[in-house]
């Protein structure tokens, strides 16, 4: 059976797990309870309600066999299980019980045992009772060693000290005292430990970039001991470039489980804009300690273009999917140079299993259905919802240039990519992944009925829908036209590590090979995309597209200046919603002309070169163009305000 340990994923642990010295008594319920040592008694005398139990949670025997002594074997999992659902309201009063146990005059006595609430919706609880007389109820006198008022839903192990007991003959007792739906138990252990003291174990959520682009330094980390001692308060010691802090953490957060808690600590020191910090930082708890390090980047102004990623979700099964293809056609007409549209089909003859699999777990379950750069899910799939979401998507200013390179090898049965990525700053210990997504656009099988998309519009019962209106339903095959196809995404969903250590505007290159699917149709059809991600919140932070017609050129297509030196001459940006405009690489007078994409003339300014100026606001919001131009430089800037 495969369990949960309490031990985290961790940066650096200051202890292991806790180390078997010897074993007094162990049991893991692999026979029944007429074949092993343990003690039953039920003192509730309630009646189980077998109809909480239809379900196939366990078989219907397991329930009757528990209804005179409280607990029976799950045969599945090979545990032992109480039921606590009845047919009136009552409180469990089942006990498990050990049979004697001779514990030695030693240190570092422990009881464990790992269990799990069979619902998460209604968990149970329990105690670890311990008695030196016997095993019946009124021999346990003792406080309880450890109450559990919710078990977890997976399995968990817990660790619990024996030591007030050393040298005594001891009966330590399970007690379900909860009314839930049922308690599973296995792995009931008496034993000697390496060391029994509590340990700490620290793994660090710090974002690679600046909290809410703000500048300041904000650590966040979860916090997990290794035998559940509560945190409610520790010190923090902070290292840094430049400097060192220290501080005290008062607030935490639970995690649902409650096996471990987050925290959030702003740090009074500014990331320089364009820049990284390098950091470490201590967490205290009573004698437990641990330590993090890392990066925390500003990217700062941007000169690069932003593409943003929409994986919409569809199938020709689907009645409603029409209003998303129209919704992607559209976007793709209206930003042509901002977005990438990949349409992942659901159980149909275009679908790709695994990516279909994996973007679910980002986007809505809702057909159509569709998520945009991985962080805005929308709720509804419609030509205004996505132009909205690509809107929201262009006011972050790219952290990267991103442009890709492709060929085919010789047999075309692989192409190899080059993807170039040039940074706003400078990392030594970053971590960005890139994920591949193979698309064919036209697919076209006029003759395959699989091919055939239903049609929620069909005749103009619903209105118009981007000329769908007119087909009946379903669309036949030899009128569809499927764009954007995935194909597949590789290496996963999530990418794998790219880019790690580069300077600021220097490209940087990760390559990779893809090996063409059987599912392409037409060669000459395919694009790939260059998914630039942080792993650490699955955010797609910038993309890139190139065509089958584009293939041949692998070359680093420019995008950066070596050594980090000015990339252009000028440059414009918003910053808090205000245009500034860097005029630092010219001289003279410079005219700044601003239009909005309709051409009409919004603003207009001389300005002297060498400074940077501030333009301020223009009123509303949306896409704007900013013109630049000095005796011997003429550059346009597309800018979201």
């Amino acid at each position: 059976m495969k369990k949960l340990l309490l031990f985290g994923l961790l940066c650096l642990p200051m202890a292991a797990e806790a180390q078997v010295i010897e074993t007094f008594y162990t049991q893991d319920f692999k026979s029944d309870f007429l074949r092993n040592d343990m003690f039953r008694a039920d003192y509730d005398y309630l009646t189980i309600n077998a109809a909480a139990y239809s379900n196939g949670a366990f078989a219907m025997g397991a329930v009757s066999g528990a209804s005179s002594k409280g607990w029976t074997i799950y045969y599945s999992e090979e545990c032992a299980v109480a039921p606590s659902r009845y047919t009136k309201s009552g409180t469990t009063d089942n006990w498990l019980v050990t049979p004697a146990i001779e514990l030695p005059d030693v240190d570092n006595l422990a009881f464990v045992w790992d269990a799990r609430s069979l619902s998460t919706e209604t968990p149970d609880g329990y105690r670890i009772m311990v008695s030196t007389t016997g095993q019946d109820k009124e021999d346990f006198t003792d406080e309880p060693l450890v109450t559990v008022d919710a078990e977890a839903g997976s399995w968990t192990t817990h660790y619990t000290s024996l030591d007030a007991y050393r040298g005594c003959t001891v009966y330590v007792a399970v007690h379900h005292n909860t009314e839930g739906l049922a308690i599973l138990i296995d792995n009931i252990r008496a034993v000697q430990l390496e060391q029994m003291s509590d340990a700490i174990t620290l793994e660090n959520l710090t974002p690679q970039f600046v909290s809410d682009r703000n500048d300041q330094l904000v650590l966040e980390g979860r916090l997990t001991t290794e035998f559940g001692t509560v945190i409610t308060d520790a010190d923090i010691a902070v290292e840094y470039d430049g400097g060192n802090w220290e501080g005290k953490i008062t607030s935490f957060t639970p995690s649902s489980d409650g096996k471990s808690v987050t925290f959030r600590q702003q740090v009074p020191v500014t990331v320089p804009s364009s820049g990284k910090l390098s950091y470490s930082y201590t967490v205290t708890v009573g004698d437990m300690v641990a330590t993090c390090s890392g990066e925390v980047y500003n990217p700062g102004p941007s000169i690069y273009d932003r593409r943003i990623v929409i994986e919409e979700r569809t199938g020709t099964w689907c009645v409603a999917c029409p209003r998303g293809i129209v919704a992607m056609e559209e976007a793709k007409k209206r930003y042509s140079e901002n977005c990438i549209g990949i349409a992942v089909h659901n159980n149909d003859v275009m679908t790709d299993e695994y990516y279909d699999m994996a973007i679910s777990a980002y986007s809505n379950n809702g057909f159509p259905g569709a998520v945009i750069n991985r962080v805005n899910q929308l709720p509804t799939v419609n030509t205004q919802t996505v132009f909205d979401g690509i809107l929201n998507g262009l006011r972050d200013l790219p952290v990267a240039g991103v442009v890709v390179r492709a060929d085919w090898s010789s047999t075309k049965s692989e192409i190899n990519v080059n993807v170039y990525a040039n940074f706003t700053f400078s990392a030594n210990d970053g971590h960005f992944n890139v994920a591949l997504v193979l698309l064919e656009q036209n697919v076209h099988q006029p003759n395959n009925n699989a091919y055939a998309q239903q049609n929620a519009y069909a005749n103009g019962t619903l209105g118009a829908m981007g000329g769908y209106e007119k087909y009946g339903n379903p669309i036949p095959a030899s009128a569809m036209y499927y764009h954007d196809v995935a194909r597949g995404i590789f290496p996963d969903i999530d990418g794998e590590q790219a880019f790690g250590q580069f300077k600021a505007n220097s490209p940087a290159l990760y390559s990779s090979t893809i090996q063409l699917p059987k599912s392409v149709i037409e060669k000459d059809n395919i694009e790939v995309a260059a998914l630039l991600i942080d792993p650490a919140t699955g955010e797609i932070l910038n993309a890139a597209l190139v065509a089958a017609a584009d293939f041949g050129n692998m070359d680093d297509p420019g995008l950066g200046v070596e050594d980090g030196t000015q990339v252009a001459k000028a440059a414009a940006y918003c910053a808090d919603g205000n245009i500034i405009v860097d005029l630092s690489g010219l001289d003279g007078e410079v005219d700044v002309t601003v239009y909005g994409l309709g051409g009409q003339q919004l603003m207009h300014k001389t300005l002297q070169g060498g400074s940077l100026h501030d333009l301020g606001q223009l009123q509303g919001s949306g896409l704007c163009v900013v013109a630049v131009r000095g005796d011997d430089f003429f550059e346009t800037y597309k800018l979201m305000y």
